[in-house]
C-alpha cells in the first residue's frame, strides 16, 4: 500500500476485531470485521479470499486516515470535482484505485471482477468503481501522490 500510494503507515500495529457473526458491515475505525454476516434471517459466512479482501479495503481506509492532512487536501479536490456525488462514493473513488492495483499486483483479475460485481448491489460502490475502471486506477493514484499541485490549482 505504501509503494502504491507513496503514503507511509505512521503506527506499527493496528488492531483487528474478529467477530463470530453480526449484523453490520465491516468497518475501519477501531477495524472490526465479522466472519458471519446476518441480514433478516439469513447468515452469510465469509471465504477466506473474500475475508481478506474486505480487510485490505479496511487497512486502505485506515492508511487514509493515518495520512490525514495529505488525505483531506485530496479529498477537498475529489469532493469539488465529484460535487454530485454522495460522500460515500467520492471516499471510494482513491481507496478502489489502490486496491484495483492491489488485486492486479498480488491476487487476480478475476478476484478484481468478483469485487468490482459485489459493488454492483450498492449504488454509491458501484458508482465509485465505475469512476475507477474509466478514468483509471494510477491516473486517479498519480492525483493522490501529487495533491500539492492539484490542490493550489483548484483552491
Amino acid at each position: 500500500m505504501e509503494r502504491i500510494t507513496g503514503l507511509k503507515w505512521k503506527k506499527k500495529e493496528i488492531n483487528c476485531y474478529v467477530l463470530k457473526i453480526s449484523e453490520f458491515y465491516p468497518f475501519s475505525d477501531p477495524l472490526t470485521i465479522a466472519i458471519q454476516l446476518k441480514y433478516k434471517d439469513k447468515i452469510t459466512t465469509l471465504n477466506v479470499n473474500r475475508f481478506i479482501d474486505i480487510l485490505i479495503h479496511e487497512l486502505i481506509h485506515n492508511l487514509f486516515i493515518e495520512n490525514g492532512i495529505n488525505m483531506h487536501k485530496y479529498f477537498q479536490y475529489l469532493f469539488k470535482k465529484y460535487k454530485n456525488l454522495s460522500h460515500r462514493t467520492v471516499i471510494h473513488i482513491p481507496l478502489y484505485a489502490v486496491h484495483k492495483e492491489i488485486y492486479l499486483k498480488f491476487f487476480s483479475k478475476k478476484r478484481l471482477e468478483y469485487d468490482i460485481k459485489i459493488a454492483q448491489k450498492r449504488s454509491d460502490y458501484k458508482n465509485a468503481w465505475d469512476i475507477v475502471l474509466k478514468e483509471g486506477s494510477k491516473k486517479i493514484i498519480t492525483g493522490l501522490k501529487n495533491i500539492e499541485k492539484y490542490h493550489k490549482l483548484y483552491f
